[in-house]
């Protein structure tokens, strides 16, 4: 019988994103179909779950850190429509969990469209199905014509991150506390409650992919990771936004206690450290070759 997790585990043990490896890498948007191509090229991914399954399973047989599917819920449009096909997230990220025993399985969250206690109770799920493995990717949701198809409202830019920040909370005193009640600006949680919790403690791994200077400042307070697209003429403008968000002086990082209370630290986070994921490509560690890349920023 494999190894099974009976107790709570600390995450630096279980998830394989907090390795000591300097270079991480991983598989990107294989969720969808044409992956992150925008043609018809002869090779694009077409999407089934044999395919997505051998892409991961051959990510995972070569010990990649990551497998971060992207939350799409309607296509492009015109006669490809790219990405019109895909699994949703969440459950994407159970099958694979399960069909997996190395690499770390993500799930993307609108936090516009997905409830935070529902978006905790499958997050603690495929936590249990991975063994510990499991990372949530945080989205805030940019696409208007998804947001409507919902019928939800599409906030203003750092509105987006308000709510992501309540939402954040909540997720984590789900994962974290017997039972609460909440009554926020956007959320209102009547004696909230999940059990079991997940098997990381204190909680499974965080990312966030926001790119503009609000967004950096929600990767670099609340989460753990931050995924960044880095262009190769523009990696010093990058490296540069990166380092002075995380050094910024004051900038007060707001927690709640187990008893609900809000605690304020000035205390600065430590720098996030670059990894890099190939979003094009399994490419086999050892052979040295570039390739298109998103960085994962990690504390």
């Amino acid at each position: 019988m494999p190894h099974t997790a009976a107790t709570r585990d600390d995450r630096r043990v279980t998830n394989p994103i907090f390795n000591q490896r300097k270079l991480k890498l991983g598989t990107f948007q294989s969720n969808l179909d044409y992956g992150c191509l925008m043609s018809d090229v002869e090779g694009r991914l077409q999407i089934s779950w044999a395919n997505t399954v051998a892409l991961a399973k051959l990510a995972d047989e070569m010990e990649f850190e990551a497998l971060l599917p992207v939350a799409r819920w309607r296509g492009f449009g015109g006669r490809l429509n790219p990405q019109g096909r895909g699994f949703e997230t969440y459950t994407w990220a159970s099958g694979i969990a399960a069909l997996t025993q190395n690499a770390g399985v993500v799930a993307t969250s609108h936090c516009s469209v997905n409830h935070p206690i529902t978006a905790a109770k499958q997050s603690a799920a495929i936590d249990h199905i991975s063994n510990g493995r499991y990372i949530l990717n945080i989205v805030t949701g940019w696409n208007k014509p998804e947001i409507d198809m919902f019928g939800a409202e599409m906030r203003p830019h750092d509105e987006r991150y308000d709510m992501a920040e309540e939402w954040l909370n909540v997720v984590k005193r789900l994962w974290t506390e017997d039972e609460f009640d909440h009554d926020g600006k956007y959320y209102k949680i009547v004696k909230g409650y999940l059990q079991p919790k997940p098997i990381q403690q204190p909680y499974p791994a965080i990312m966030n992919a926001g790119g503009s200077e609000r967004g950096r400042h929600f990767a670099c307070k609340y989460c753990d990771l931050a995924l960044s697209r880095w262009v190769r003429q523009a990696l010093s403008r990058t490296k540069r936004k990166w380092k002075h968000t995380a050094s910024s002086p004051g900038r007060n990082t707001v927690a709640r206690s187990r008893s609900g209370h809000r605690r304020i630290s000035s205390k600065r986070r430590p720098r996030p450290r670059r990894v890099a994921i190939p979003t094009m490509s399994c490419t086999k560690r050892a052979t040295g070759r570039r390739s298109p890349t998103r960085s994962i920023h990690s504390d």
